[in-house]
């Protein structure tokens, strides 16, 4: 696929027809009006307003509505963002070439990366506020991530930035099948010889342990305030291996000085941490796919 150097948000119906599908069939048979979106097999319907395509219902809130501010400052934190993002970043932006579809997946208020030159940067996020203001993509997608709004096989890379430990539910096992329902529709939008990046901090064995026995009852003290749940390396990798069948996978962990200090929890930036107390490892899992057929 060919992207012009312009600015697409100007013409956004055109480039939508190449990647976007209708997110109840999931067929690509759309049909483009004024600010309104029509599937011909199913006549499901959304809206394609001010640059954003609303595959969910525009009135359902989100937690991040109004963190989006926090979220940038939190991430400019000098040590966050040599820890968290600086050399991930760099690896998301060498797998993009000119032509290729980037998916961001929970790509918030902002890109923590350069814009790939080129490329059709394709934003997905449950946070309305966040699209909103996200001056970074190309097509912004207001949908879930277990429900992708997207065409098979119509992504040539996907990144996934500190998002799977959002997708919580009520119970750990619903946790943990929202990050599978994530991970199976990458597997279903990615095209043969495509590459997925997902950033994740996951934790030591024994706070595993510690999060498993004691998620729920800390979620039902403190309430939706925990809209996190850190999950393991090996879990990362199973659910790899189911939706990317046949892909090879290098998986990295990042060091940082054990002296370091920053702010661990989301929203609260004037909370700080040293390193060597926080019993977690920053990882990136990088699959590249199959490029047969």
């Amino acid at each position: 696929m060919r992207v012009e150097n312009r600015n697409v948000r100007d013409d956004i119906p055109l480039l939508a027809r190449r990647v976007l599908a209708c997110p109840r069939c999931r067929r690509a048979d759309l049909e483009f009006a004024a600010d309104g979106v029509v599937c011909k097999n199913c006549a499901w319907r959304g809206t394609l307003r001010n640059g954003v395509f609303a595959a969910l219902d525009a009135a359902e809130p989100a937690r991040f509505d109004a963190l989006h501010t926090v979220i940038e400052a939190q991430n400019s934190h000098p040590v966050v963002w040599r820890w968290l993002y600086e050399e991930q970043c760099r690896a998301i932006v060498s797998a993009v070439r000119p032509g290729r579809v980037l998916l961001d997946l929970g790509c918030g208020p902002a890109a923590p990366y350069p814009k790939p030159e080129g490329a059709l940067v394709v934003g997905a996020d449950l946070s309305l506020a966040s699209l909103a203001v996200n001056r970074d993509l190309d097509l912004a997608v207001h949908a879930s991530a277990s429900s992708l709004p997207l065409a098979d096989r119509s992504v040539d890379v996907a990144a996934a930035i500190y998002v799977f430990h959002h997708m919580v539910g009520d119970t750990v096992a619903e946790t943990l099948r929202n990050v599978e329902a994530a991970f199976t529709e990458l597997g279903r939008v990615m095209r043969p010889g495509g590459e997925v990046l997902v950033l994740e901090i996951c934790p030591w064995r024994w706070a595993w342990t510690a999060e498993r026995l004691g998620w729920v009852a800390a979620r039902r003290a403190i309430g939706k305030f925990i809209d996190f749940l850190f999950l393991p390396p090996r879990l990362y990798e199973t659910l790899g291996r189911v939706a990317f069948p046949g892909a090879a996978l290098d998986r990295r962990v990042y060091a940082l000085e054990g002296s370091a200090w920053f702010p661990p929890v989301l929203g609260l930036p004037w909370l700080e941490w040293p390193r060597f107390a926080y019993p977690f490892d920053v990882c990136l899992f990088h699959w590249r796919l199959d490029g047969a057929a």
